[in-house]
This record gives C-alpha cells, sequence and structure tokens, in this order.
C-alpha cells in the first residue's frame, strides 16, 4: 500500500528534477549504444575495383557485406570471437592487381583458424575459395563464385550470377538472378533458395545427396525439368512458347523437391504441351494472399476484418483486391444511423514492354467505402493508433468517411522511380464519437471527433515517386504499395512530389490546388549508424477551411507535440535524426524536428514548432519500438515558451 501511494505521489510531481533524470538516463543509454560501435579496422580503396577475390586456405568463417561507403573495410576476428585480431597487418595479405582485390594469408604465420568480415560498397563480384567454415554474403549487386569443401553458405538479396561448389554443406538464401546461367551445388546436403523477383534466368540445383527447395515469384516464366537419381520424373513449364530459361533440378533417388508455385502445364515426354494435369498435380487457379485487420477508435469501436490480394496462377499481372471490415462494437452495440460495415474492391492489370523487365504501365479501378484519417502522413498510424486508443484512451487523430472510387494510370521507369495518374470521384462524411471505452482510464470521456466541410469531391492527382534505398520498405493502401521508413540503416533517397487539383461541391463550389514536396536522404554510416534527414512543404490554394485537405504539423511529424497541433495553408519542416543500432536489435537516437505552418492570408509566422530530443528502442521483425522524450518549444523566444514540460511517448513505427 505505501508503495502504490509513493508511485502514485511520483506520477504527480511536475518538477523539472525528474525529467532531467530520465533525459539523462536516456542519454546515457544512446551514449553507451554509440561507444559500444568503435572498433580496428583496416581499409582499402575501392577506387576502379570490379572484383574481390579471397583465398582462404584455414578454417574459419566469411562475411561480406554491401553497405554505403568508398572504401573496402577489411577485418580479421579470432577463434572465440572476442577480440580482433592483433596481428592484422601481418597476418594477412592485400594485393590489387588491375581491378582486383586479392585477399590471402601470409604464408610466413602458420594460423589455423581466422575469421574475416568484410564491408563494402555493393557492386562487386565476389571470388571465394576456402577449405572450411561458413560463408554469409549479403547486400551485393555483382557475380558470386564460390569453391568451399565444408560449411553453410548464406546469401541475403544478392544480385549476380551465380556459381557456386559446395562439397559438405547446406546452401540457403534469398536472392535476385541477372541474365545467364546460375548453378547451386552441394554434394552433401540441403539446397533451400527464393528468387525474389521476376527476372528469369537458367538455373541449375544440384544436391545428389540432399532435399531442394526453390521458392519463386509469381510471373516467373521459365521451363522445369526434375531429377530424381538417373531418371528425370517431370518436365514442367509456365509459358506456352518454347523459352530459353531453364530450371534444373536434379536430387539423389531418395531425396525430395519443393517447387512453390509449380506450374500448371505439363509436357510430355515428346515434349508436347498437356493441358489437363494429372489429379494428382491439380492446384487450384486463383492465388489468394490473405491479411488479418484489427483496429480500434472512438468512431468505430473494434473493428475486425480481412484483406486478400487475388489472381490466376498463370496470369498474375492481373490483380483483384478484396477488403472488407466490420466494426463490432456499432453491430452489437446498435450503429444507429451509421452502416458498420466497410469495404474496397478494386482491379489492376499490368503491361511491360519487355517480359519481366521494366518500364511497366499499371491500369487500375477500385471502389470503397472507408474510414480514413485527418492527417498528412496518412498511412503511419496503423499500431500506433491501435494500441494508443485502445489501452490508454489517448485521442490523437480525428477521422471522416470516404465513398466512391478511383481510377489511375501508373508508368514504373525503373525499381526507384514511377509516375502516377489518379482520378477520384467521391463523397466525404462526418463521423461522430461512438465509444469512451479503453482498457485505462474508462470512465474518463473522451474528445469529439472533428467535423470536415462534407460534400461531393472529384479530384486529378499527380505524384512523381522516387526510392533509390538499398532496402526498400512498402505497405498497400487503396491497392497500391506506398513507400514506409527504413527500419535499418540504409542510404538512398525517398521523396516524392504532388499536384492535385480538386473541385469540392458543398453549400458553394470550391476550386482548389493542392501541392506536397516530400524528400528524405537516408545516409548508413559504417555498418549500424544512421544519419537521415527529411525535408517537406506544402501549398494549399484558394480554400482555408476544409479540415480534411488542410496541412498539419505534430505528432509524427514534428515529435513533442500532440498530432496535428498547428493548421494551415502553407507548410515548410524538417526533420533530423541520428540513430545508432546495436547489433542486439537495441537502438538509440538523438533527433530534432522544426517547421513552419501558416494561412496565406497571415502576414507572421507564428505557427512555429520545435524540438529536441532523445530515444532508445529495439527492432522487430514488425519494425521499431521506440521510448523517446522531446522538449518542445512554439512560437518564437520568450520566457514562457524557451522551456516546456518534456514529452514521453511510446511509439510502433518511426517518423521518417
Amino acid at each position: 500500500m505505501r508503495f502504490y501511494r509513493f508511485l502514485l505521489f511520483w506520477i504527480k510531481v511536475k518538477r523539472f528534477s525528474g525529467h532531467l533524470i530520465i533525459f539523462i538516463c536516456l542519454f546515457a543509454l544512446f551514449g553507451f549504444c554509440l561507444l559500444s560501435s568503435w572498433a580496428s579496422q583496416s581499409y582499402v580503396s575501392y577506387d576502379d575495383v570490379y572484383a574481390l577475390k579471397i583465398e582462404w586456405p584455414i578454417f574459419g568463417n566469411i562475411s561480406i557485406e554491401g553497405v554505403s561507403s568508398n572504401q573496402i573495410e577489411i577485418e580479421t576476428v579470432s577463434a572465440d570471437k572476442s577480440e580482433i585480431d592483433p596481428n592484422f597487418n601481418e597476418s594477412l595479405k592485400i594485393d590489387k592487381v588491375d581491378d582486383v582485390v586479392h585477399v590471402s594469408l601470409n604464408t610466413d604465420y602458420s594460423l589455423t583458424e581466422l575469421d574475416l568480415k568484410i564491408q563494402t560498397p555493393p557492386d562487386l563480384s565476389i571470388i571465394i575459395k576456402s577449405i572450411a567454415g561458413d560463408i554469409f554474403l549479403s547486400q551485393l549487386r555483382g557475380n558470386v563464385n564460390i569453391q568451399l569443401q565444408k560449411g553453410d553458405i548464406n546469401l541475403q538479396k544478392t544480385t549476380g550470377q551465380y556459381k557456386i561448389n559446395l562439397l559438405e554443406g547446406k546452401i540457403n538464401g534469398h536472392i535476385l538472378l541477372n541474365e545467364g546461367e546460375n548453378l547451386f551445388s552441394t554434394r552433401l546436403g540441403d539446397i533451400d533458395l527464393k528468387v525474389l523477383d521476376q527476372q528469369a534466368a537458367g538455373l541449375t540445383l544440384n544436391a545428389p545427396n540432399g532435399n531442394i527447395t526453390l521458392d519463386l515469384p509469381d510471373g516467373f516464366l521459365a521451363s522445369f525439368e526434375i531429377w530424381q537419381g538417373e531418371k528425370q520424373s517431370r518436365f514442367l513449364s509456365n509459358v506456352e512458347v518454347e523459352t530459353d530459361h531453364l530450371v534444373s533440378l536434379k536430387t539423389g533417388e531418395k531425396g525430395k523437391i519443393k517447387l512453390s508455385h509449380e506450374p500448371m502445364i505439363r509436357k510430355t515426354e515428346k515434349n508436347q504441351i498437356d493441358r489437363q494435369p494429372k489429379n494428382q498435380d491439380w492446384k487450384p487457379k486463383l492465388k489468394f494472399f490473405p491479411t488479418p485487420v484489427l483496429d480500434f477508435n472512438r468512431v468505430n469501436g473494434w473493428v475486425l476484418g480481412g484483406n486478400t490480394t487475388i489472381h490466376k496462377r498463370n496470369q498474375p499481372s492481373r490483380k483483384y483486391w478484396i477488403s472488407l471490415t466490420l466494426s463490432m462494437t456499432r453491430l452489437f452495440g446498435g450503429g444507429g444511423n451509421h452502416r458498420p460495415f466497410y469495404h474496397q474492391l478494386g482491379v489492376k492489370q499490368t503491361w511491360r514492354w519487355k517480359k519481366d523487365r521494366l518500364p511497366s504501365i499499371t491500369a487500375g479501378l477500385l471502389v470503397y467505402r472507408v474510414a480514413d484519417i485527418i492527417s498528412n502522413d496518412v498511412g503511419q498510424f496503423d499500431y500506433q493508433e491501435l494500441l494508443d486508443a485502445s489501452i490508454w484512451g489517448i485521442v490523437a487523430l480525428d477521422y471522416y468517411e470516404r465513398a466512391g472510387g478511383q481510377v489511375w494510370l501508373t508508368q514504373q521507369f525503373s525499381p526507384a522511380c514511377f509516375l502516377e495518374l489518379t482520378l477520384t470521384d467521391e463523397s466525404h462524411g462526418n463521423l461522430n464519437k461512438y465509444t469512451d471505452w479503453s482498457l485505462i482510464d474508462k470512465s474518463r470521456p473522451k474528445r469529439g471527433n472533428q467535423r470536415i466541410q462534407s460534400g461531393d469531391l472529384q479530384s486529378a492527382t499527380l505524384t512523381f515517386s522516387l526510392d533509390t534505398r538499398n532496402d526498400k520498405q512498402t505497405h498497400t493502401r487503396f491497392f497500391r504499395d506506398r513507400f514506409l521508413p527504413s527500419p535499418t540503416p540504409t542510404t538512398g533517397w525517398l521523396g516524392c512530389a504532388t499536384v492535385e487539383k480538386t473541385h469540392q461541391s458543398m453549400v458553394e463550389d470550391l476550386d482548389f490546388t493542392k501541392l506536397i514536396l516530400r524528400l528524405t536522404r537516408y545516409n548508413q554510416i559504417g555498418k549500424n549508424q544512421a544519419f537521415n534527414l527529411r525535408w517537406q512543404a506544402g501549398l494549399l490554394s484558394e480554400v482555408d477551411y476544409l479540415p480534411q485537405r488542410l496541412l498539419y504539423l505534430g505528432g509524427l511529424n514534428l515529435r513533442g507535440f500532440q498530432p496535428r497541433r498547428f493548421v494551415g495553408t502553407r507548410l515548410v519542416a524538417y526533420n533530423i535524426e541520428y540513430a545508432y543500432l546495436h547489433p542486439k536489435r537495441i537502438m538509440g537516437y538523438a533527433f530534432s524536428d522544426g517547421g513552419y505552418v501558416w494561412y496565406k492570408k497571415e502576414h507572421r509566422l507564428a505557427q512555429y514548432g520545435l524540438s529536441l530530443g532523445l530515444g532508445a528502442g529495439i527492432l522487430t521483425q514488425e519494425g521499431q519500438i521506440r521510448v523517446e522524450v522531446a522538449i518542445p518549444f512554439s512560437g518564437f523566444y520568450t520566457k514562457d515558451n524557451w522551456f516546456n514540460s518534456p514529452r514521453y511517448a511510446l511509439r510502433v513505427n518511426q517518423s521518417f
């Protein structure tokens, strides 16, 4: 009981000393993470280097990772992995012959075990000849040639042409292919590969004393021959014409072969197409990719449902989209005049100039009725709002109803950029608060939902998007892939420029134009550090009150302030963040956000916000979980606003 009273007393205390202690603790954790990244390193110039050749005649694990750098960083690690080898310069021999860097051991030293770790710019061919030890390659773009006697080989997001020969061990990885022939062979072991894109190429997998698992994407066009021992058991194809791309899978008589997306077209011994597969080989003609939906907010309560993409097995270029959600709270509690059912139904078709290659054009159609968020950063609140509203009862966002349809045309120039034209015809309606429930603080009434200008809206939107990051992150919104921030350190540009011309029919007709420019630069420093910057600007013309189209600052784009703390028709903002990710997936970071928002008729920039903060968190498979403290400043300097009370936040996503 005493502890409970003490805890309540401590929570109620609003003194600067308490905030300062928490701030110092976070800063100490951040500094510890930063200091733990120091290590002895040696560098080789990347200038005019085409390939890296490694000859490793002793036992040792070899790890090569592609990073954003203009140097090749080489490090040797002792067998117990606890310290860096003190005789680095003496035991290692590095030569550069023409455009190839040779790495080997000095024969004057009798070493038996030594690991090798290399970080290099990603555009580099790799040649490895080793006796024993595991080999790990990641984020590389170049041909791979490996000869290994004993050990496992792991390839993660490598792109190139492969020639891998292994005597004893496993081969597994997630790879991308270039044109040409590729060989993966192990005499004693299994092969487990997943191909990440539709670029078809010749592929031979040979495991005479093991099993083979090959996961191919939809639209990978090739012929397939499957051998078990000396006997060819099947010859398949997913194209109706002859193709130069042959996938050959070979195991022993007792070996097992698992081929995902197995082609539906079977060929006879005379190489004639048989369109009626045998019963034991029958598979459904449609493929489904379902995802459950769980949400909670004060206008609908608990929402359950799901969505799925559907396409034919032999026609992945045409996809269908179904999303159905139901407000369970309104359904069982009485929804009043509000219908508790939401839906999205769509179809899109993609055409490519060359088979399996860019550029491409996609046309799509979507009809819907949804509850959407009033925000500039729609799409980044999926988990945050669910936890905030259902557990703590935090009312951060407001909602409105959209019902109508969209058609769009997307020109994909390359994996890094596309241009999209969207035509929208929809109606906007108000949503009222329906429930005050939350797991904590159940009895406290929640803030009402913001009203909007309801009416019909027709718009034409042109968007140019750019994403040159090594590790691209996307999510599906309105049946299209939208870019998300990178949870791990990466390098590249992420941005978009949007022009929207809109006509809305309400009490009086409104015609307005909205411009949005957003550009983010991701900078990876070393292996685990990142320094990221984002700039954004916006302009809304000819309208001063249209909440669902106004520009907002606060929340994710201005940490330390409530979501949509500042509002206007003009916006200029920045975000800066330095982060360190520990190998144990613990992170620390420091940040600064700032920006102006104002209305066109205002002659002074009064709505100014700035924040400084620190944070710590962990990296999960779903993204980042962060705890942060931010000190907000608003307006211009006065004694009253120079130091505001720090704000603490638990986030399940990142700002940018």
